[in-house]
């Protein structure tokens, strides 16, 4: 009985709730934006910048490998 009481407070709570927060809220913006130049979406963690170095930048190490003594 309780197996059946848990099923039908799924269905009739949980599902629905799911299923219109799936219609109205799309946290991952997967929606097909026509008008969309592009669908990076640029981190304010690292200023706008895709990732990877910035262009010029350097990181201090050879790119020769292995080194030469």
């Amino acid at each position: 009985m309780r197996t059946l009481l848990l099923l039908v407070t799924y269905l009739l709570v949980v599902t629905p709730i799911g299923l219109v927060c799936r219609v109205v809220f799309d946290p991952l913006q997967r929606r097909w934006r026509p008008d969309a130049h592009s669908y990076w979406v640029f981190s304010a963690q690292d200023g706008g910048w895709p990732p990877g170095p910035r262009p010029g930048a350097t990181t201090g190490r050879s790119t020769a490998w292995p080194p030469r003594n």
